[in-house]
């Protein structure tokens, strides 16, 4: 029922409903703070797909805090462990050296959630899209919890010797 009025609202164009189009980062520095920016940056990550990363990232804040239901919330849980799946598919090349470098295995990752979104990533919470499942990789790397690393040293102390390397502190 709830699912069917948000379609109906969103057919009306319903402001609260009808602003599902993408959203864009005000500024490059949104999130820089973020852990999910810091293991991106630390695995030598060009800026390009960072500046993706923060941007899918923010789609799926967006998207988290509209589906905030108990039900959209087990839905959304259980679209999390797909996506860590996936990720970890391709993490596993890349240690294995199937995938030469940081940025191809982030490039790979958002493109098996391209593949899979209709399929594997399939869910009921309508507007849900690739872009926002990319995103929710990026909370998932947000997390301390969660062992989403785009590098082979995957731990954060070698996290924060490779930031300071690089000049961030």
């Amino acid at each position: 029922m709830a699912v069917k009025k948000l379609i109906l609202d969103y057919r009306d164009g319903d402001p609260a409903i009808s602003n599902f189009e993408i959203q864009s980062l005000s500024n490059d520095d949104e999130y820089s703070d973020e852990l999910f920016v810091l293991k991106l940056l630390a695995a030598d990550v060009h800026k390009t797909s960072i500046r993706d990363a923060k941007e899918v990232f923010l789609n799926a804040e967006y998207i988290r805090k509209i589906f905030s239901s108990a039900s959209d919330q087990k839905r959304l849980a259980e679209l999390y462990k797909k996506i860590k799946k996936i990720y970890q598919n391709s993490y596993s090349k890349y240690v294995h050296d199937g995938i030469p470098n940081s940025g191809l295995l982030l490039a790979d990752v958002h493109e098996q959630i391209m593949k899979e979104d209709k399929e594997f990533l399939k869910t009921l919470i309508p507007f849900l899209n690739a872009i926002h499942k990319q995103g929710m990789l990026h909370q998932l790397a947000n997390s301390e919890t969660e062992t989403i690393w785009w590098d082979k040293n995957a731990n954060f102390a070698s996290m924060k010797d490779s930031l300071k390397e690089k000049g961030y502190e």
